[in-house]
């Protein structure tokens, strides 16, 4: 029966997210099943379908950040209802959730072939999803407050490190099993030690140590972890920042430049007359090339951008199908495991029948026996009462 109840609570949990989801997207998000709720356990195995079901790396990233904006809803939900524990509890879940969510969404930011827009979509909710409501904090300990400061500063900046560091090196990080938050630390401590990312991966790929031994070893406050990110964020964008001021420079000594080329051929044009000659117009022809080039790079832009634009469609299309798949796979689950239910009572009222049964014929031989008992009993006192009566006349 139990397990009926979960098939039927998971096939109603598949199609209200579904549903949900779609109304709620870009709206206040909803708490939804709350961590002391029975079925918030069947919840929990929702998302994690949801997750294996997923097509690409972008969809596990938005599913997750959903997610991770669903705990801190819970958290608050909790905090209104002043069920503290049940509030430590979706703060802990939720740190674990937005630390995968970081690490996908810099796994999507760091690959080239996915489309800029996507790349900022993604990162945008990253940050919101770090906006944690006041009161909430209040709830947690100052130990906990201060973790869950150290997370939300690693998953913000995270995607600049990773991002500014050699793909290379990132690729055999990455093939040693280090997570990209840990990428991060790592470029951050190098930043701040002047050691090579090579030396400190070392230290934890082949020693074994933590970062905070490292830090210590390195002469650096090991508390505050979160910012080690930051620093390193800071510090990328502020070469950045240099580069592009270095590039505007340069790019206005070329400006400078091709005005003086261009007024230059200004001079040199002559107007078109009946003895222009084909050359001449040929040449006069010739210069609007350019500008015939850039209609042609905007065209193909945006058929590229109408080609994103089909994939990503059909990409949802995929998955829509997939979720609508996975929902009537459920529902036929759901009817063989009722169907089976059904036979398992039949089988049960059966036995109890035949149980039932046989007490009542155990009970009815008992009867049976106490009754024969007492005539007998009744015989053995009237025989011994006649065999009195008869020593009695004699006597």
């Amino acid at each position: 029966m139990k397990k009926l109840i979960v098939s039927i609570t998971m096939a109603s949990l598949l199609s209200f997210n579904t549903v949900a989801h779609a109304a709620t997207e870009g709206v206040q998000v909803n708490p939804g099943v709350t961590p002391d709720s029975i079925f918030y356990t069947v919840d929990k195995l929702f998302e994690d379908l949801q997750l294996s079901l997923a097509s690409n790396t972008e969809k596990e990233a938005e599913l997750l950040l959903k997610f991770a904006k669903e705990r801190l809803a819970e958290a608050k939900e909790m905090t209104a209802q002043e069920k503290s524990e049940f509030v430590q509890a979706a703060i802990e879940d939720y740190m674990k959730t937005i630390g995968e969510a970081q690490e996908k969404v810099t796994e999507v930011i760091t690959n080239e072939n996915v489309d800029e827009e996507v790349k900022e979509k993604l990162n945008t909710e990253l940050e919101e999803g770090v906006q944690i409501d006041e009161e909430v904090k209040e709830e947690l300990s100052d130990d906990k407050k201060e973790e869950l400061d150290e997370k939300t500063e690693e998953v913000v900046y995270t995607a600049k490190v990773v991002k500014d560091i050699d793909k290379t090196v990132v690729q055999t990080l990455r093939e040693q099993g280090l997570g990209f938050g840990q990428i991060a630390k790592i470029a951050s401590l190098s930043e701040a030690s002047g050691k090579s990312i090579d030396e400190i991966s070392v230290l934890i790929t082949e020693k074994g140590m933590g970062l905070g031994n490292i830090a210590k070893e390195l002469g650096i406050h090991p508390s505050g972890k979160g910012n080690w990110v930051k620093d390193k964020a800071d510090k990328v964008e502020e070469d950045k920042d240099d580069e592009e001021d270095v590039d505007d420079i340069e790019n206005n000594d070329d400006v400078e430049d091709t005005d003086d080329v261009e007024d230059n051929d200004e001079d040199k044009k002559e107007p078109v007359t009946e003895n222009t000659t084909l050359v001449q117009l040929k040449t006069q022809e010739n210069t609007k090339l350019p500008e015939a080039k850039k209609s042609e790079i905007e065209k193909e832009a945006e058929n590229k951008k109408n080609e994103l634009k089909k994939k990503e469609e059909e990409k949802n299309r995929e998955e829509l199908k997939k979720q609508e798949e996975a929902k009537r796979e459920l529902e036929k689950q759901q009817v063989e495991l009722k169907k089976k239910e059904e036979e398992k009572a039949k089988e049960e009222f059966k036995k109890q029948e035949e149980i039932r049964k046989e007490e009542e014929k155990k009970l009815k031989e008992e009867i049976k026996n106490q009754a024969e008992k007492k005539v007998k009993e009744e015989k053995k006192v009237k025989e011994e009462k006649k065999v009195k009566e008869e020593k009695k006349t004699n006597n």
